[in-house]
């Protein structure tokens, strides 16, 4: 008796160390084009049936990267996670020109310490979620109450009197809750892509339950298809512009940007010694 193992797996070995003397010529042969196809044997008797159409079901799955009719909570957590770097860098922004105009307590003070905190905060919801050791938990912290004493010492530097500075630094932490509404701003994109799945869904099965009206069916379900998804990408489209928009002018622009400059006011009279004004002739 010869000890042979598993024969598949040993046979799927010894393909991935042949691979290129077997694939010379069986693509053409085949009709297979490109590196990516997937090969799948059903000869069991058992995978016949109900567990066949699972299988089938699985392989057509197998190219989409995310779906956010079935998986919307991913969908909301990618959606999170664009807003949370968005928001950081904005304040990265916000700190550099700080630097650049040598407003050092500015930097630190206003940018500084709500970098720390909420990277902190960060950290340990990561680790309280589990998805980042409990290791981190402690570097967590430690950036979160740096951040906080921070806040709290340099808020109220502009209020008079010791007790005053003391309770706008401590009443200034509420802030976290405006960038908590920053970031949840942006599950908007998650009710984006829920809402085009779903409009193109309900319009594919209209257009099929069209279809099957005799004689005419085939018509309404043709212009039914046609002009609904024309409708839901033109709808979705400008939907995309004014959201990112409002993501752009209202969540990030308000980390760092700050009105500034000259009024203007072409071709007026802008005199030294002579004041022009305009007066009525009954005057």
């Amino acid at each position: 008796m010869l000890g042979t193992g598993n024969t598949v797996i040993d046979a799927f070995l010894w393909v991935t160390d042949n691979k290129s003397k077997l694939t010379s010529g069986y693509r053409e042969a085949l009709g297979v084009e490109g590196d990516e196809y997937i090969l799948v044997t059903r000869h069991r008797r058992e995978n016949c049936g109900e567990p066949m159409r699972e299988v089938m079901k699985a392989i057509k799955d197998v190219p989409i990267v995310l779906n956010p009719m079935n998986d919307p909570m991913t969908f909301l957590a990618i959606s999170l996670a664009f807003g949370v770097v968005q928001i950081l860098f904005g304040l990265l922004v916000a700190f550099y020109d700080c630097l650049r105009r040598k407003d050092y307590i500015g930097a630190i003070g206003d940018q500084g310490g709500w970098i720390l905190l909420l990277v902190g905060l960060l950290l340990i919801g990561g680790t309280v979620s589990g998805r980042l050791p409990s290791s981190v938990s402690l570097l967590g912290k430690a950036l979160s109450a740096a951040g906080a004493i921070i806040l709290v010492a340099t808020q109220g530097r502009e209020k008079e009197g010791i007790v005053q500075k003391a309770i706008s630094g401590v009443l200034s932490l509420y802030n976290i809750t405006a960038y908590l509404g920053d970031v949840l701003s942006y599950s908007r994109l998650l009710a984006l892509g829920l809402a085009t799945s779903a409009i193109a869904m309900i319009i594919n099965m209209l257009s099929t339950l069209a279809g099957g009206i005799p004689y005419v069916g085939w018509v309404i379900g043709i212009v039914l298809c046609l002009g609904g998804h024309l409708f839901s990408v033109a709808v979705n489209v400008l939907g995309a512009f004014v959201h990112s928009l409002r993501l752009q002018y209202v969540e990030f622009f308000s980390k760092f940007y700050t009105g500034g400059g000259k009024l203007f006011a072409p071709l007026n009279y802008n005199t030294s010694f002579i004041n022009i004004s305009e007066t009525s002739k009954d005057s």
